[in-house]
């Protein structure tokens, strides 16, 4: 279960509450980038640092979304500190109990706010860089409406079903033969 509540500071050795911060007060984000938790805290800070150097930019507003799904409690306070040095762009969520990476990555989409969403591995096997380049390629302008093609009309169909059934043919034909 997943609950929000500010953070707060203790004194203890306890893990810090669940908590969900407001990212850009000044409106919804654009972009929002989610990364999974991970016990590696340097990994977590590095990211973040890697996402910062790339994406920071004047038009559009972005916001990165760590989700702590039981990880060590290191890297919870590693991503604490991170909304507390930046909650404009960084919001987080803990589970209370162990959960694995799909559920996070469920949350993280749930929860994110952004026009165009990413995953990234805190690892940066993705690396963030690459995400400007996207954005050119696809020739997308922050505010611009996003639209996908639905499923094809009547008179398109052929054009897949043919092929298809020419392959499979051919295949049967083949292992039938051999």
């Amino acid at each position: 279960m997943i609950t929000a509540a500010p953070p707060a500071e203790s004194t203890t050795t306890a893990r810090p509450p669940v908590f969900a911060e407001p990212a850009n007060p000044g409106g919804d984000p654009h972009i929002s980038i989610i990364v999974p938790g991970t016990d590696d805290e340097s990994a977590l800070t590095a990211c973040y640092e890697a996402i910062c150097e790339r994406i920071d930019c004047e038009v559009c507003r972005w916001e990165i979304i760590f989700v702590d799904h039981g990880t060590s409690e290191s890297a919870w306070i590693t991503i604490h500190r991170l909304v507390q040095s930046d909650p404009e762009h960084v919001r987080a969520f803990l589970f209370t109990r162990n959960q694995d990476r799909a559920h996070a990555l469920a949350l993280g989409y749930r929860e994110a706010r952004g026009e165009l969403v990413f995953t990234l591995e805190p690892d940066l096997d993705d690396d963030p860089r690459e995400i400007p380049s996207f954005l050119e390629r696809i020739g997308w302008e922050p505010g611009a409406s996003c639209r996908s093609e639905g499923a094809p009309s009547a008179n398109d169909r052929w054009k897949k079903i043919l092929p298809r059934g020419i392959a499979r043919r051919t295949v049967e034909r083949v292992t039938v033969a051999a």
